[in-house]
């Protein structure tokens, strides 16, 4: 449920707005029963209000009727007709208009983010509601290369036909950039009602350091599993870049820790094959120091990363739990050369049972320096394929002309013989996965 601070509204004048109308009829509207409090003790005339409490009574009322006026007593029957035929025409055209604004309120098509409030719309671009937080937005709690559109998810959650509004909200408590932050899942009715919030604040103890909050929220995944679709969010610690993945309960809001890892997890997605519903999680992981996907059957009720144990990547206060796969890939040559630690998987594109993965090879996604790796899952892991991104192959290219690469692209040992891929499974361990020499990008 929403805080104070992000659900309550301080004046008249933030309660009209809210509604939409003046503030006498704010105040009247109040007399009729509109929920507003006064403040005790406080100055005369000073009152707040609960967004959410506010919104409940707004849907739940009728249209205002203006108020009849006296007829004259000559030629009134015909008036009368008249009145009664005009009234007629006017509600017939309200209740049209009424049931067009209804109907355009309860599909959200859009969704922005501006300064400190989020904006929905309807797929023509007509602003439906905003919901206001207590601070500005900060992107940079987000991935690079990201933006807070893609944090924002429309969907049906609940069968109804009504479509519910999920986002990821985050915002410095201060003024300052150094200031602690707080990031946010907020779910909200296809009507803008606040259904529930979810902050990360969970605690996980590393070798012999126990890793809180703050946590930043990576990704937001919605699945289209039946009877109802799952939320699925990727939170990542500020500092030392565990994460773990959360799903969400669409109707009450309450989470649940589905895995953990160490490193941080940048993408999530799925995969349905031989019956089963996999969770896919790429990203990093801090142990091998190279990108990493899990592979988790969605019915496990929690899994972790493999680490060793006694160091201080493996988790000694997670419950037991495996995932079905833990991939760790290469680093490439270029990735060594350039001297870029984090070479983490941001991609991940399913099609059918074929998953196809992106690696980074210097962690953001500007340069397009990426290794495309392309698997098949079924009773095990298949390698499909390797491809290099073009701007790879110009990097390429230029480190040989400097060179910081002794062999030219069509000779290079990484194509003709493609390093392996390391995966984990409960049953075998470590194993090793070999792929086909590599093809030209396309």
């Amino acid at each position: 449920m929403p805080d104070d601070l992000t659900d309550q509204l301080e004046s008249w004048k933030e309660i009209a707005a809210f509604v939409g109308r003046d503030v006498r009829t704010a105040m009247r509207w109040s007399h009729q029963g509109m929920p507003v409090h006064r403040i005790p003790g406080g100055k005369q005339g000073r009152v707040y209000g609960s967004r959410s409490e506010i919104t409940q009574w707004v849907n739940g009322q009728p249209r205002e009727s203006p108020s009849p006026s006296v007829l004259p007593k000559s030629n009134s029957r015909k008036v009368l007709r008249w009145t009664l035929i005009a009234g007629t025409i006017v509600a017939l055209v309200g209740a049209v208009a009424g049931f067009a604004f209804l109907h355009a309120r309860s599909a959200p098509g859009l969704v922005s983010f501006r300064d400190n409030s989020v904006h929905v719309s309807d797929a023509e671009g007509h602003e439906l509601w905003k919901y206001e937080y207590p601070r500005r937005f900060d992107l940079s709690l987000f991935p690079p290369d990201t933006t807070l559109d893609a944090f924002a998810r429309i969907t049906d959650l609940f069968g109804d036909g009504h479509r519910e509004v999920v986002v990821v909200a985050p915002y410095r408590l201060g003024p300052n950039p150094e200031d602690s932050f707080r990031v946010e899942v907020d779910c909200f009715s296809d009507l803008g009602r606040l259904l529930w919030s979810y902050v990360p604040d969970a605690t996980f103890r590393f070798g012999s350091h126990d890793i809180g909050g703050p946590w930043k929220v990576y990704d937001l995944f919605i699945s289209d599993g039946q009877p109802s679709p799952g939320i699925w969010v990727a939170v990542t610690h500020t500092l030392w870049g565990n994460s773990f993945v959360v799903e969400i309960d669409p109707r009450t809001g309450h989470p649940t820790t589905r895995f953990v890892n160490t490193g941080i997890i940048y993408k999530l997605n799925e995969v349905v094959t031989g019956g089963r519903r996999y969770l896919l999680i790429a990203g990093f992981n801090n142990e091998h120091d190279s990108g990493s996907l899990a592979v988790v059957d969605e019915r496990t009720p929690y899994a972790v990363s493999p680490q060793t144990r006694g160091t201080r990547h493996y988790c000694d206060s997670c419950p037991a739990g495996s995932p079905d796969y833990y991939l760790v890939f290469p680093r490439s040559e270029i990735n060594r050369v350039e001297g870029v630690y984090e070479d983490p998987v941001r991609s991940v594109v399913v099609t059918g049972s074929e998953i196809q993965l992106v690696k980074f090879e210097l962690q953001t996604t500007k340069n397009g320096v990426a290794t495309i790796y392309l698997i098949r899952i079924g009773s095990t892991i298949e390698p499909v394929s390797l491809r290099y991104e073009s701007n790879y192959e110009i990097r390429h290219r230029a480190l040989t002309v400097q060179g910081k690469l002794n062999h030219p692209l069509d000779q290079c040992p990484e194509r003709l013989y493609p390093q392996t891929i390391k995966m984990w499974t409960p049953s075998r361990g470590w194993t090793l996965l070999a792929f086909p020499a590599a093809k030209p990008s396309e």
